[in-house]
């Protein structure tokens, strides 16, 4: 339980601290950051917020800036009692599937100091409170511990001239429970321009993450990670859409109950391209309308479809490397991979999926090259499913075992050989 809470804690200071300015004024097309934060707290307030219940409290204003206490609360659905403390709004309703996130949660509450001018502003959050219901002994005085340091605090910032926005938690460096935990430099940074919503770029980072236990049981235990980056891009080229992402880490060592595992130096780039702007806008509509539709739904298939099979869509895996990697104990050695995947434009592939999915493979064309070290390719073929890698025709190139992947209008060749 309160490894979920720690996690589901650090949404819910985006989601009360860092309101997206999205608000466009008609008669001058430009974004007024300080009236958009003060509307948004007003909307908080008086319960105009679906699908979440965050009461406001203290709340304290300045021609600068705002402070103010959030907490979450979960009313029940058949009452309309209200919170009953200075400068506190009524609990906002929320459905089912609120209820079910945030269950957990009630009594979370965080504190907020934002500074604004109209085209910027800083903003400060800190745990106040997390709910104890359910936390053994030691996990309530870990609780007491973050809350006493006061270790959870979150800095953003957000400039309407250059678009850019900065998120960084605290650096954590204490002792919890039974381990210590540093952490240095967690940090978001990113692009985000509000009249062009889909054309927008974060990038998220953590320089280090360092636990070590020191009681007797978990003696020789250690997780430690350096230079984890994330970035994400999405970007729209007439009636397109782009997304790419790409995860770097130097290191991923790990000994969880005297199992090793390590992880040296990957690197994964990838590329969603060509997807079909309107279809994506659609489906993202319906998504929001509906967010207890399941994958069976009519509806939600058609979209899927036609967003699938738009013209000239690709999946790329630009760049997949693994440097070197250990398994619980086991060396599997390093692999790096390319490919592509593309459809060929077809009126009626759309129908012909809808029919049968097995059908697009005639339109698929796939392109890849995989190199892998022996003692990967060692490793992968212990697994029982990976026997059809003994009957492919591989060649060796400095050392590495190496397929070349091609298909296309139904006829498949590795490595020049037709299959």
């Amino acid at each position: 339980m309160l490894k979920n809470l720690l996690l589901l804690t650090a949404f819910a200071v985006v989601a009360t601290a860092q309101p997206a300015p999205t608000e466009v004024k008609e008669e001058s097309k430009e974004i007024d950051i300080k009236a958009f934060i003060q509307k948004s707290i007003d909307d908080l307030q008086n319960g105009k917020v679906d699908g979440a219940s965050w009461v406001i409290k203290d709340r304290k204003q300045s021609p600068t800036g705002e402070s103010f206490s959030t907490l979450l609360v979960v009313p029940e659905s058949d009452t309309n009692q209200t919170i009953d403390n200075n400068n506190s709004s009524k609990p906002v309703a929320m459905t089912d599937e609120s209820d079910v996130l945030y269950e957990d949660l009630e009594g979370l509450s965080f504190a907020h100091d934002i500074n604004y001018s109209k085209e910027s502003f800083q903003a400060t959050s800190t745990l106040t409170a997390l709910p104890e219901d359910d936390l053994t002994e030691s996990e309530k005085k870990l609780v007491k511990k973050v809350i006493d340091e006061k270790i959870l605090v979150l800095h953003s910032d957000y400039n309407l001239k250059d678009k850019k926005y900065n998120l960084s938690f605290k650096d954590i460096n204490t002792t919890a429970e039974k381990a210590t935990i540093v952490a240095k430099n967690i940090k978001a940074t990113g692009l985000y321009d509000v009249e062009k919503p889909l054309d927008n770029s974060m990038k998220f980072t953590i320089d280090s993450l360092d636990i070590t236990p020191f009681t007797a049981e978990f003696l020789g235990d250690y997780l430690k990670m350096k230079n984890l980056k994330i970035t994400s891009t999405s970007s729209v080229k007439d009636t397109k859409l782009d997304f790419s992402y790409s995860i770097d880490i130097d290191l991923y060592d790990a000994n969880i109950s005297k199992e090793h595992s390590k992880l040296s130096k990957l690197s994964v780039n990838m590329t969603f391209g060509n997807m079909d702007l309107a279809t994506y806008k659609e489906l993202e509509k319906f998504g929001k309308e509906n967010p207890t539709t399941t994958l069976e739904n009519q509806k939600l298939q058609e979209l899927t479809t036609k967003l699938l099979t738009s013209k000239g869509i690709y999946a790329e895996i630009n760049n997949l490397t693994i440097g070197d990697l250990i398994v619980e104990g086991e060396k599997m050695g390093s692999a790096n991979i390319t490919a592509k995947v593309s459809l060929e434009e077809n009126k009626e592939l759309a129908a012909m999926i809808a029919m049968n999915p097995l059908m697009a493979l005639s339109s698929l064309n796939v392109d890849a090259k995989i190199e892998l070290s022996k003692e990967m390719l060692r490793a992968i073929m212990k697994d029982k499913r990976a026997g059809l890698l003994a009957i492919l025709p591989s060649k060796e190139v400095d050392g590495k075992i190496v397929y070349v992947i091609k298909y296309g209008k139904g006829k498949l060749t590795v490595n020049g050989q037709a299959l």
